[in-house]
Parts: structure tokens; sequence; C-alpha cells
């Protein structure tokens, strides 16, 4: 996490970079049970459609 905002000097600009990029979504699923997490599974994209 970077900032949005900084401070400089009165008069003068305060310069720097942040990272703008998101990568990709990517999506967990998971089954638990009284005893924890039981399957899990993970992939690229979005829960919109139908996975197998």
């Amino acid at each position: 996490m970077t900032r949005r905002f900084a401070r400089s000097p009165q008069g003068t600009r305060a310069y720097g970079d942040r990272p703008d990029g998101r990568g990709k979504n990517v999506t967990m699923i998971g089954a638990m049970s009284l005893e924890g997490i039981i399957a899990a599974m993970t992939f690229s994209g979005g829960t919109n459609a139908e996975r197998v």
C-alpha cells in the first residue's frame, strides 16, 4: 500500500510514484466443516459462470 497524498516544504511540489496495476482476478472457493477447511479450489477469473 502506498500513500495517495504527500507533504513537502511550502512552495514546492511533492513527486513520487505509486503502482497502479491491479493484477488478474483470482477466485478461491472452500468448504468448511466443524474440523476446519476440508476442500479448497482456486482459479483465474470470477464466479459469474459455471466452473467444472
